[in-house]
């Protein structure tokens, strides 16, 4: 081997120690401090010091692959997987749960409570070493994001609400409430969805072997039409109905519907007709008789204007108790996720300062 050669070896061991420090959260400075010494002494060293390097660096590579009990060789697990997604630029990054299962299966050791968060959270991970990630860890799950979306659009309608007065109209303050009541209708489908979209990616990840889905099942849950190798979406009504009757065991009926589950008539209906009016409105009007008349606005335009705080509150609350509901039925049926972050109004009316932690 030529010392060209012993270079580049040292080159991209020093970005797989990085990435497997990192991967282990204890990148700390002292740990960036030696590989980045080692980098730099390897531009001008001689053959020997380098074969000391790779030495070195082999020993401390072959000890954080046994922490995270690594599926694949060295060099396997840095130019297929490490090199392609981050190169030289090591930074902090998301990686998915089920892609961090596929590489290592050393996790459960390390994040506590591992097997409850769901195959899609994605863990971030200090590869630049930049942030001193030894201690914590972030995770993102886009459920919980379009949650706070929707908890902080109530808290801001509740702190701005605003009633106008004959002879006295403040234009921005009503325009501003009615903006966050908007807000929190649509992010609260936002959220329910991907709760829904959510549990059926995890649910096909952790059923992997463990037991037979049709065709059929994994179409609906992956919203693919395989005989036509394209898209097909799956209706939100669908989704609520046949997504939780999969996950817990091809029951005969889905186990929520409009008649067991309040939360969920009222998604699917009112609520639902005050999503669409935001979403696909149109000032077409009806030919229905309203009160004996007929209506010179259609409904989808009455709907924006006539919006009250009370509907928004229905609409929220229906959201957060129809996840609570569905998520007691898959704990019970032994689908352990984590839904700590999930929290109902408090005393004031209001989603408390914990909800965004």
């Amino acid at each position: 081997m030529t010392v060209q050669d012993l270079r580049s070896e040292v080159a991209w061991k020093c970005n797989l120690l990085q990435a497997l420090l990192a991967f282990c959260f204890q990148l700390d400075s002292r740990n960036k401090c030696n590989i980045q010494d080692i980098r730099l002494h390897a531009t001008e060293a001689p053959a020997k010091k380098l074969r000391d390097f790779r030495d070195l660096l082999d020993k401390e590579i072959r000890r954080f692959m046994s922490t995270l009990r690594c599926r694949a060789r060295p060099e396997v697990l840095y130019h297929r997987i490490i090199e392609p997604e981050l190169g030289d630029k090591l930074t902090f990054g998301y990686v998915p749960k089920y892609f961090l299962k596929e590489l290592f299966g050393g996790y459960s050791q390390l994040i506590p409570d591992w097997d409850s968060y769901p195959a899609q959270c994605l863990f971030g991970f200090d590869f630049g070493g930049e942030f001193g990630q030894t201690k914590s860890f972030e995770f993102f799950l886009p459920e919980v994001v379009l949650y706070e979306d929707m908890c902080l659009a109530y808290n801001l309608a509740v702190l701005s609400k605003y009633e106008s007065k004959p002879g006295s109209v403040d234009k921005i303050r009503s325009k501003t409430f009615k903006l966050h009541l908007h807000t929190a209708i649509l992010s609260s489908f936002y959220f329910v969805e991907a709760y829904l979209n959510g549990i059926a990616f995890d649910f096909y990840f952790r059923m992997k072997g463990d037991r037979q889905l049709s065709q059929e099942e994994i179409d609906k849950l992956g919203e693919y039409d395989s005989e036509r190798g394209r898209e097909r979406w799956v209706s939100f009504r669908d989704k609520m109905l046949q997504y939780p009757k999969i996950v817990l065991g091809r029951l005969k009926d889905p186990p929520l519907t409009e008649i067991n589950c309040p939360e969920m008539k009222i998604l699917v209906s009112e609520a639902r007709a005050l999503r669409d009016s935001l979403v696909h409105n149109s000032p077409k009007f009806e030919l229905e008789v309203v009160g004996g008349k007929r209506q010179l606005i259609g409904k989808k335009v009455r709907s924006i204007i006539d919006v009250k705080m009370e509907d928004v509150t229905t609409i929220v609350d229906a959201a957060v108790g129809y996840v609570k509901k569905l998520d007691g039925l898959l704990q019970a049926h032994g689908h352990h996720r984590k839904v700590d972050w999930l929290f109902e109004r408090d005393e004031k009316g209001i989603f408390p300062a914990k909800t965004f932690e």
